[in-house]
């Protein structure tokens, strides 16, 4: 039996054998890197996945990463068979390789659902691999037809969201989540599906900042934000999570809101909290359009007929609304064992490694 060695305490974990050979999809990504970081300082073996192998150049110097790391490259969610290699000798699977991309392309939505299909051929084709975890999003559970008071749980699904509306990315999480689960709906195979909200923390490389974190770089230099609440988490928790959803038997066949216990806030309140934390930096969000004429004339005019949707379309309307979402986030807890950091430390590790690895340049008073 292996004890989990992270914040999540120590917990009996049987899915797997400490030897085991975990691949990572996407392990060059923000949430992959972290992942990655993850398995190898529990003692797994690592195979990582990536497109390109010389952006594997980070994972490469990690803790145990000499002994345990092996980087698979031209491995493209949109080639089938390209992961064939990297999974032959798994015995686990986390697919965190994904497009984030906002807008109504159908190209957002075939890549992640094909791209999920081409991975999970890939998974078939090994019978060693006895295990599979799935990165999802919140925005395959939120939704805005429902009461403003209502808590999302694991149960709700993101039925509102289609590219007529706006939304690619939400129509992507969902449809790719839900090809997982009918994958695996009779199957004995363990799998266990993550929804993360807004990651943020530590990053390893530029193409890291630009990732969810963006929000933390944005407010470092003042640009110009798009207000609306959000609801954050480390992204090491979310790395940690990942783990003890392959690996936690009791897990099987569930999927996990991944959010922090902070309430949610917009990007002027997180410039609030590193202001506080960095007394001596400047951290600004000042408003791409003004709030006043988004509420007071964008928005009426977007609910015109047939131009409407040409001044926003109903996703950038509902985002422009400031609706704040409520979840609950006690399964990651209580199955998963996941203590979820505070804000605070989220954002003052995000800012110094931003600022540290040259990929924001700090402003002072």
């Amino acid at each position: 039996m292996l004890a989990a060695a992270s914040r999540a305490g120590a917990r009996s974990i049987s899915t797997l054998p400490p030897s085991s050979t975990i691949s990572v999809t996407g392990a060059c990504g923000y949430i992959g890197s972290h992942v990655v970081r993850e398995l190898l300082g529990r003692g797994f073996r690592v195979n990582a996945a990536v497109l390109r192998e010389g952006d594997a150049q980070h994972l490469k110097h990690l803790p145990n990463a000499a002994e345990n790391l092996a980087v698979f490259g031209n491995c493209d969610l949109a080639e089938p068979g390209s992961y064939d290699s990297a999974f032959s000798d798994a015995q686990g699977v986390i697919h965190s390789a994904a497009i984030v991309a906002l807008g109504a392309s159908p190209k957002i939505v075939s890549l992640s659902v094909d791209g999920t299909r081409n991975i999970l051929a890939s998974v078939d084709k090994h019978p060693g691999i006895k295990a599979y975890a799935h990165t999802s999003s919140c925005a395959a559970i939120q939704r805005y037809d429902v009461p403003l008071d209502h808590v999302f749980t694991e149960q709700d699904w993101n039925d509102w969201s289609t590219l007529e509306r706006g939304d690619g990315y939400g129509v992507a999480k969902t449809e790719a989540e839900r090809v997982v689960k009918e994958h695996f709906r009779d199957d004995e195979r363990h799998s266990a599906v993550l929804n993360p909200n807004v990651s943020i923390g530590p990053v390893f490389t530029k193409q890291h900042s630009v990732a969810s974190v963006l929000m933390v770089r944005e407010i470092i230099f003042g640009n110009k934000a798009v207000f609306f609440p959000a609801s954050f988490i480390d992204v090491r928790d979310v790395a940690t999570a990942h783990v003890n959803a392959l690996l936690t038997p009791e897990a099987n066949k569930r999927r996990f809101i991944l959010v922090g216990d902070a309430d949610p806030c917009d990007q002027r309140e997180l410039a609030a909290v590193a202001s506080r934390l960095f007394p001596a930096m400047q951290f600004d969000a000042p408003a791409q359009i003004p709030p006043s004429i988004m509420q007071n004339v964008l928005i009426p005019l977007s609910r015109l007929p047939i131009v409407g949707s040409k001044i926003l379309t109903p996703f950038q309307r509902e985002i422009q609304t400031q609706r704040v979402f409520k979840y609950d986030n006690a399964a990651a807890k209580e199955v998963l064992g996941v203590t979820f950091r505070d804000l605070d430390l989220s954002v003052r590790d995000a800012v110094e490694s931003l600022v540290e690895g040259g990929y924001a340049k700090p402003r002072f008073k």
